[in-house]
């Protein structure tokens, strides 16, 4: 504006107020784990200390404004932090720093594998972040979705296990989850079965085998593909045992079927003594006792005194007794 003194016409030239031109950044906000350089400023300030690493709460930080080019059309004296030997205009901004997130991943990325009666073990994952323990819940698939589990399964189906870790002081919690499939395995035999046979009137033997998985069943018939029961016989004969596991969805059915025998017994007869034969005659004029029979009813007793000739023994039961072969002693006279 001009003023008039003494005639003349003076010039006074007015700076304009530099507080109009000092805008302090807000909305200033920085994860934990940044550095004071990773949070922008609008444009003409800088932060004295870039390399400040921010911690999660406010933090109270400190920026400058350069007014070097502002200085000839600007004064600054009296705006709060100026500094006219460096040319800048200080303040104390804040910058809000929030947790940074965490992260799960699991190392390897598969789980599935064929039923072998023991649950999964806890996967392996790789935790950054927040210093808690991370933590497993396992889930089954059902018609209904997933259902929460107590404990790491063991059966075969499709499963997903989440795992989970809280958040600390600097971090958020995080979760990951990995679907898996425990699939049916093929059974086996740990051992072939094999069973002794015995005789008649013994105590039968019981047959052995032992399957991978699952439980072993033993059933028994007189012929190898009649039918099977679970009565162990006990007359002489060839017989045959089946070995079976049925199949479940956790593994597969086995059967094994092997005959064996039970043997005729020797049966218990008593031997007839005191008999008398003349010489000359054959055998068949003795006659013998009940279930005796001369092996050879044409032979002669050629010899005096005392002689040993062959007879054969027939039990009533020769289903389950041998026909024996026996020494009779005769007095030939």
């Amino acid at each position: 504006y001009s003023i008039q003194k003494d005639s003349t016409i003076h010039l006074v030239l007015k700076q304009l107020d530099g507080s109009d031109i000092i805008k302090e950044p807000d909305n200033l906000i920085a994860v934990f784990g940044q550095k004071l350089s990773d949070v922008p400023l609008t444009e003409g300030w800088t932060w004295v200390d870039p390399d400040i690493y921010l911690t999660v709460r406010e933090n109270i930080v400190t920026a400058r404004f350069d007014v070097s080019s502002y200085e000839n059309e600007y004064y600054f004296i009296n705006v709060p932090g100026y500094n006219s030997e460096g040319h800048y205009v200080e303040r104390k901004l804040t910058v809000n720093v929030a947790k940074a997130n965490s992260t799960i991943e699991f190392t390897p990325l598969s789980l599935d594998k064929k039923y072998d009666g023991n649950a999964v073990n806890n996967p392996v994952v790789e935790k950054s972040g927040s210093t808690k323990d991370v933590t497993f819940t396992w889930y089954e698939k059902d018609g209904n979705g997933w259902k929460e589990l107590s404990s790491a399964p063991a059966d075969a189906g499709n499963y997903k296990v989440v795992a989970s870790v809280e958040g600390d002081n600097n971090y958020n919690g995080a979760t990951a989850e990995l679907e898996f499939t425990i699939s049916q395995t093929a059974n086996g035999w740990a051992e072939e079965l094999s069973i002794e046979g015995w005789t008649y009137g013994e105590q039968p033997n019981s047959p052995i085998a032992t399957s991978k998985y699952g439980e072993v069943v033993f059933t028994y018939s007189n012929s190898k593909d009649g039918t099977y029961t679970d009565m162990v016989p006990t007359n002489a004969g060839t017989y045959y045992v089946k070995a079976t596991v049925d199949g479940s969805e956790n593994y597969t059915g086995l059967e094994e079927i092997m005959s064996f025998e039970i043997s005729k017994a020797v049966p218990e007869y008593s031997i007839p003594t005191d008999l008398t034969i003349e010489q000359g005659n054959p055998l068949s004029t003795v006659k013998l006792p009940k279930g005796f029979t001369w092996k050879d009813g044409t032979q002669k007793a050629d010899k005096l005194g005392k002689q040993t000739f062959k007879a054969i023994y027939t039990p009533e039961d020769t289903n389950n007794y041998q026909t024996v072969e026996t020494d009779i002693t005769m007095n030939v006279v």
